[in-house]
């Protein structure tokens, strides 16, 4: 049987690994169309400290913004589920 310090642990850790998949998968989008963050923010319609703060993995794109990257690059949803 595991402790809830060790489950916490685990969950934190998952979350975390999660956020950084997603960064990356950002940063991957950005970097495959040749983009600055400049440029995608402009094309996503958002501010370009959020692109540096979603690709740092130090917040997570909300659900409106990742409907805004998924239709400025026509996307389905899951390119970003499967981070």
């Amino acid at each position: 049987m595991y402790s809830n310090a060790i489950l916490a642990k685990a969950l934190k850790n998952k979350d975390i690994c999660i956020q950084v998949n997603l960064a990356e998968r950002i940063r991957e989008l950005r970097e495959s169309h040749g983009m600055t963050r400049i440029e995608f923010a402009d094309k996503v319609r958002v501010n370009k400290g959020q692109i540096w703060e979603w690709e740092s993995g130090y917040k997570e794109p909300t659900e409106r913004s990742l409907k805004k990257l998924c239709d400025a690059f026509g996307l389905d949803i899951t390119y970003f589920e499967q981070a």
